[in-house]
This record gives structure tokens, sequence and C-alpha cells, in this order.
């Protein structure tokens, strides 16, 4: 009977192919027991009776065997068709992990070797610096984690440099102060006009500039008293005289 083969197939392939393979079984057994029902309440036909009395059995283990046969053939191969199905959607998973995992490592190496040249770059640079090459400034580096780094440097080696030029600033003013002291001494002792060089400070050579101009101002004073009391004591002489 032809109805019963596609009752058997039909909706056994339909659930193989939207529900889980399992459910084959429990549709197998609710077919099963239709045809069961049907063989033995729906009202039979004299066609029907005339086919069960010459081979009976058959009429009803037909559609049974092919049932068994499709659930039997259908089941595995549906579910290694899942199973490949599932192994292939955890290999993609795994490749798309070690994909990523690739490429983070690779911006890792990349991140650390960039910092490794600004290190290297900043420590080149401080030992220039520290050499004596004081005009160099860190330049800003390419990994943003160092950039507070490289500015505190920059401010470190800034106040550095301005201590340095204090340093030179104050020992150039001690000697440039020693050279007016000796000066003075000199002056003093051999009871002559000041006489210094510019130094090249400007404080020291302003002092000595006004020190100079005070015994100028002093002697030219000295000169017209001098001349003075010469003019008096010849104007006495003559009067004497007469």
């Amino acid at each position: 009977m032809p109805i019963f083969d596609i009752i058997v197939v039909e909706p056994t392939l339909v659930a193989l192919a939207l529900l889980p393979p399992s459910s084959v079984f429990i549709l197998a057994a609710i077919n099963a027991a239709f045809i069961g029902l049907i063989f033995t309440f729906m009202p039979r036909t004299p066609d029907l009776i005339q086919v069960m009395q010459f081979d009976g059995h058959e009429v009803v283990t037909r559609p049974l065997y092919l049932l068994i046969f499709v659930v039997g053939v259908c089941y595995p191969v549906m579910r290694s068709v899942l199973c490949a199905i599932v192994m292939g959607d955890r290999a993609k998973k795994i490749a798309k992990v070690q994909h990523d995992q690739a490429e983070r490592e690779a911006r890792i190496a990349r991140e650390k070797s960039v910092l490794d040249q600004d290190i290297a770059q900043m420590v080149e640079m401080l030992t220039q610096t520290i050499n004596g090459n004081q005009q160099l400034r860190i330049p800003i580096p390419t990994s943003p984690s160092l950039g507070p780094i490289a500015d505190s440097l920059n401010i470190l080696l800034a106040r550095i440099r301005r201590s340095i030029q204090s340093d030179y600033e104050l020992q150039h003013t001690r000697q440039a102060a020693m050279l007016l002291l000796e000066a003075l001494r000199a002056s003093k002792h051999e009871q002559e006009l000041l006489q210094l060089r510019y130094v090249g400070n400007p404080i020291i050579d302003a002092i000595a500039m006004e020190l100079m101009a005070d015994q100028k101002h002093a002697s030219l004073k000295t000169s017209q008293k001098h001349g003075s009391s010469h003019l008096l004591q010849s104007r006495i002489e003559r009067g004497e005289e007469s």
C-alpha cells in the first residue's frame, strides 16, 4: 500500500531535517502505532480483505520494515552530518581564537619593540646629557605610556641645565670679583688709578666702571685742589716780594 510508504518516509525525513536526530525514534514509534491502529480499527475494503487473506503478514510488516530501514540508514547519516557541522563550527572557533591570539601576540610584540626603542632613546639622551651635552631634549616617545616619564625627564634636564648655568655664572662672578679685588689692591698699593679690563661679567664690569669713574673724579678734584693751592701760594710769594 503506497500510502503507508508515504507515511513512513516523508515524516521521518522531515523530522531528520528539522528536529534533533534522536527525535526520529519517537516519530518512528508514533508511525508504527498509527499503522497498527489503522490495520486494527480502520474499516477494510473488499480488496484489502482479499489482500490480507492472501498475504496479510507482508502487508502489515512491509511499512514497518521500511520504517526501520529509513531510521536505521538516515539516523547515522544525519548524526554524522550534525557532528561534522559541530566539529566544523568548533574548528572555526578554534581558528578564530588562534588568529585573535596571534594578532594579540603580534600587537604586544610591536608595542614591546616600540617601548624598547623609546627606552633606549631616552637612555641615550640621558647618557649624552651626563657626558656634558646639556642642550639635548628627550623627544616625545611613540609609546603613550612613556609620555609622562619623558615630560618629567625634560623638566628635570631643564632644571639641571639651569643649575649648571647658575653654577657657571657664580664661578665666573667669583673669578671676576677676585680680579677686581686684586686690581683694587694694586691700585691702592701703587697709588694709581684702577686699571681693569672688562671680564665679561656684567655685574663686576659695572662695579669696576663705577669705581674707575669715582677714582677719576676724585683724581680730578685733587688735581684742581693742588692747582689752586699752588696758585694761591704763588700770589702770596709775589706779594711778599713787593
